[in-house]
């Protein structure tokens, strides 16, 4: 049966534009407007200049809220807690890192393997992030000895002391047999060297942990009682402030003098 000329095979009508009304473009709520554009810097600006003068628009205007969030944080002395994932470390913003922990922009800093590997690699030799493409066929990825060995030595050893991977991961580092090659470029490394541990009673696994107001860690039996505090940055703060002071969950401060035998 043929098909009438001008007739649709299918038996739903054409979309009916009657009722369709433009209106000018400048009546029309906009998101993005030109008071918001990126501005040309002058010579001789300087770094902060540079940020207030990108976009006020998507990342622009993430970056400046979080740098004011920081800022805020720090004068208020509030914990500033870091999620990193594997290539901030691999692509080299470590030193970065590094620097801001030790003006005290960083309590803690919470990371995936792939970054902890990296630091690892980074501490070690200097080097870090294989050419997967060239030794995944050859069975050779993810072969390097010391790094599955320490690694796994780091684990067993944060299991048996109740800490994290990457504290004691840190502490694995900074040890003088290890022979760290590039410990001003580790993460981790930087991260336990002004970390005081205080532990009470025996040592044994902690049920449960939390981070306090101050920005420390706080481990808790399966009682409930404290069993070990770690105080983040704590030269620095003792030396700005004479003292340290812990939530739990009302504040016990501890004078420098009475840290002297810990501290060394």
């Amino acid at each position: 049966m043929k098909r009438q000329a001008g007739k649709s095979r299918y038996g739903i009508a054409p979309i009916d534009l009657g009722g369709v009304r433009t209106y000018p473009l400048a009546d029309r709520p906009s998101k993005v407007h030109t008071g918001q554009f990126a501005r040309p810097l002058n010579r001789g600006a300087k770094i902060s200049d540079f940020v207030d003068s990108l976009p006020q628009i998507l990342a622009g205007e993430d970056f400046r809220a979080i740098r004011d969030a920081i800022l805020l944080a720090r004068r208020q002395r509030r914990t500033i807690l870091w999620g990193i994932g594997g290539h901030v470390i691999k692509v080299g913003l470590g030193p970065i890192l590094i620097d801001l922990m030790q003006r005290g922009f960083v309590s803690g800093i919470a990371m995936n393997g792939a970054a902890l590997v990296h630091d690892f690699e980074i501490a070690l030799v200097g080097g870090t992030s294989e050419d997967v493409e060239a030794v995944l066929g050859h069975g050779k990825f993810g072969m390097a000895q010391e790094t599955g060995l320490y690694l796994n030595e780091a684990a067993v050893g944060a299991q048996r002391s109740g800490i994290g991977l990457g504290e004691a991961t840190g502490k694995l580092l900074n040890n003088a047999l290890l022979r760290a090659q590039h410990p001003e470029a580790s993460v981790l490394i930087n991260a336990d060297g002004d970390v005081l541990y205080l532990g009470r009673g025996k040592t044994s696994w902690a049920s449960d942990a939390a981070l306090t107001p101050e920005g420390h860690g706080v481990r808790y039996d399966d009682q409930g009682e404290v069993i070990g505090v770690t105080f983040i940055n704590a030269r620095r703060i003792i030396e700005r402030d004479g003292h340290l002071t812990i939530t739990l969950p009302h504040a016990v401060r501890v004078e420098a003098d009475e840290l002297v035998t810990a501290l060394g």
